[in-house]
């Protein structure tokens, strides 16, 4: 249900990788990491076309079955 993808690095995910992994495993939650260099606001812009994002205030997340999102969903957590 959560997918945590690493967006900067040696082991960066396309867009297009994230689309199609997050289909296949039915993903509900996307979770970016590993964003050292990579700028938040780049990979948002594009990354919103194809999921809604969810930025917050938090620097932790607990999620649960049932405040899982309807639709696949970006969360960026602070600081992260």
């Amino acid at each position: 249900d959560i997918l945590m993808v690493p967006i900067d690095g040696a082991y960066t995910m396309s867009l297009d990788g994230v689309s199609e992994i997050t289909r296949r495993l039915r993903a509900s939650v996307v979770l970016p990491m590993h964003r050292f260099a990579t700028p938040l606001d780049e990979f948002m812009r594009k990354i919103g076309q194809q999921f809604a994002i969810d930025e917050r205030t938090e620097r932790s997340l607990t999620i649960s079955r049932d405040s899982l999102p309807a639709a696949p969903t970006v969360i960026i957590l602070r600081g992260v």
